[in-house]
Order: C-alpha cells, then structure tokens, then sequence
C-alpha cells in the first residue's frame, strides 16, 4: 500500500481477511522515504524508522480480522492497525526530517563560518608578503646592503664611526703641524751659527 495518511476510512474494509498478515509499502512517495531516511545523519533516527515501518508487520498476524454473521457483526481490528501504524511512521518522518535538516543548517554554517576565516587568513599572508617585498625594494632603491638596523646599536655605531673619523683627522692635522716646526727649526740654526762666527763666538747653543 502506498505511505499516505487517511488510506482508509471504514474500519471493516478488512473485516473477515485472516490471512492479512503483511504489508509491504509501495508508490513513488515510498522511494523518496527510503532515500531521505538513507540520508539522516544520526544513526538512531534512521534505526528507528525503519522499526517503525517494519513494525506492521509484527502485529498483524495477532490482530482481529473480525467476522460477518446474521446474530454479530465484528468489523475486527486490522485497517484500525493499518491507519495507525501509516499515521505513526509519517509523524516520527516529519520529527526526525525536522531535526536532520536544523543539523544540516548548522553544520553548513559552520562549514561556512571557517571557510570565511580560511579567507580572512589567507588574505592578511597575501598583505604581508606584498608589503615585505615593497620594503625590499626600498632598501635597494635607496643604496643599503643589508637588512634594516633595529634598537639603538645602529645610532651608537654610527656616532663611535664618526668619532673615530674626527680623531684621525686631529691627530693627522697635529703631526703635520709638528714637522712643519721641526723643519723651520732645523733651517734656523745655521743661520744663529753664522751670526755668532761673524760676531767672534766660537760656542754654537743649539
């Protein structure tokens, strides 16, 4: 029989059938069940279901036929069963089809949350790498041979550098100022001597 709410209506629609002791389910609703059951993602809903589809057929068999008589009229017991087990499996279909598509909803916005930040991520290397390429083009473009100095080692260096620079000049420009006095005492002296030669000293004080 297919799988639809109010498949029958007369409760003696199986009166005196004893030999109904089984039903399988059939039509193009049934198919798309099955496949929707297939795709739930917890296990218990689908084991469930799939009881309860089955379960017909456990009570059946031990369900009244009924019977027809001129003294007693019994309709039995079995499309009652029927229409309560069909209305049963589509209710816990409708629950747990509910409950899989809400875990489908917050699965795919987590899926989606992290992929956003994936790209947030990937974006900000993206940034870094561009801006230390452009810094190293600037140190090139403006002469250095080295990666930037950091701290106040860089300023102490130059400063001793340009000291050490002063220093040499002072003492190069002091040396050459002391040969230039050596040179001029050394030319002064004959001329002392011949001062004193002429004025009759025979004692040269150097």
């Amino acid at each position: 029989i297919p799988l639809k709410d109010g498949m029958f209506s007369d409760d003696n629609i199986f009166q005196g059938c004893e030999k109904l002791e089984r039903v399988d389910l059939v039509g193009g609703e049934v198919l798309q069940v099955n496949i929707a059951i297939a795709a739930f993602l917890m296990e218990k809903w689908r084991k469930d279901m799939n009881e309860a589809i089955d379960s017909i057929n456990q009570i059946l068999p031990d369900t009244p036929a009924g019977y027809e008589d001129d003294d007693d009229d019994d309709e039995g017991e079995k499309a009652f069963a029927i229409r309560e087990w069909i209305t049963n499996v589509l209710r816990k279909f409708a629950h747990y089809q509910k409950q899989h598509r809400r875990l489908v909803k917050e699965a795919m916005t987590t899926v989606e949350l992290a992929m956003w930040k994936k790209s947030l991520n990937e974006r900000d290397n993206v940034r870094e790498r561009v801006e230390e390429g452009g810094g190293a083009k600037r140190r090139i473009k403006c002469g250095a041979d080295g990666t930037k100095a950091k701290g106040p080692n860089a300023s102490s260096a130059a400063a001793a550098a340009a000291v050490t620079s002063v220093t040499s000049a002072e003492t190069t420009a002091a040396a050459g100022e002391k040969r230039k006095a050596s040179s001029e005492t050394t030319e002064s002296v004959p001329a002392r001597a011949e001062c004193r030669i002429k004025c009759g000293a025979d004692i040269v004080i150097k």
